[in-house]
């Protein structure tokens, strides 16, 4: 998931994260059937975060300005600069 805020080549994750909300935005009634059209908003987005940057020294330094980017991103590719983002961390081993 690399950002492109920091002039990083925009991973194929985020690709596919952003081409599947623009798809559901584009055919709401085909993951909701008793949707009437009248519009949406988005109240906000959600990021879990898992656990393979936490094993790689170099992910791990790279972390914090990783996630800004991706939070920017994400805010820019939606055209919603003061949307509300929610972290979650996943755990590992019950961590």
């Amino acid at each position: 998931f690399l950002a492109s805020a920091g002039n990083l080549t925009i991973g194929h994750r985020y690709q596919e994260m952003m081409d599947l909300i623009n798809e559901t935005l584009s055919d709401i009634s085909y993951v909701i059937p008793d949707y009437d059209g009248s519009g949406y908003d988005i109240l906000g987005f959600v990021w879990f975060q898992g656990f393979s940057d936490m094993i790689d020294d170099r992910k791990v330094a790279e972390y914090d300005i990783n996630l800004r980017n991706l939070l920017d991103d994400v805010r820019k590719d939606l055209n919603m600069s003061d949307l509300p983002i929610t972290i979650g961390e996943l755990g590992m081993m019950g961590i």
